[in-house]
């Protein structure tokens, strides 16, 4: 299921771009942009005490310099968490790392689709007990792993430097839980600025 997430959201993203390419792009590209957003996603986990169902929510930002009309290399980092149980048990997730993406604007939008790679931590404090002292009986799984993940962003310009976001990633890496991935895509909002 994950290989075939992250090839659908890369092939779509694609589409997207090259679709838009060459209608009505705008005179003078962009040379930077960067803003922060906030990000939820569905998430599918499982631990060693069983399954973690339920919305990640987060922080993130993003920087960029375009290298001509279709290309723009950056970073991208976020902390998102999950708590569960209602005892204290909670999963975090922050991670950042290098982003390349193929761009194209059409009028007031742009349509970019490329990959984030690089690191993070994972967090899963699973709370057993709490004891009348205030001492807590439970697992903390604390990792480093590599990450990768395919984006796919959509911006509307506003005005000549600000412009709106919404973007879709896939976060997967060998040690990012029990089963190497989210479980699901997450979903970011926010606002670009750019000159």
């Amino acid at each position: 299921m994950t290989k075939r997430a992250f090839i659908a959201m890369l092939a779509l993203g694609a589409c997207c771009v090259s679709g838009a390419a060459g209608a009505n792009a705008p005179a003078r590209p962009p040379r930077y942009g960067g803003g922060m957003g906030y990000q939820a996603g569905y998430v599918s986990l499982r631990n060693g005490k069983g399954g973690i169902r339920g919305i990640m929510t987060g922080l993130g930002g993003r920087l960029h310099f375009y290298l001509g009309r279709h290309v723009r290399i950056g970073g991208a980092g976020a902390s998102v968490q999950l708590g569960y149980a209602d005892n204290g048990s909670f999963v975090r997730c922050g991670y950042g790392g290098l982003t390349l993406e193929a761009t194209a604007a059409v009028n007031r939008w742009r349509f970019s689709a490329g990959a984030l790679a690089g690191g993070g931590g994972w967090h899963n404090l699973h709370v057993e007990d709490h004891a009348p002292d205030n001492a807590i009986t439970g697992i903390l799984d604390e990792r480093a792993t590599f990450i990768v993940s395919p984006l796919i962003t959509v911006e509307r310009s506003v005005t000549g430097s600000i412009s709106l976001m919404l973007m879709a990633d896939y976060l997967v890496g060998p040690d990012l839980g029990d089963r190497g991935h989210l479980g699901g895509p997450k979903v970011h909002v926010g606002v670009l600025f750019g000159r």
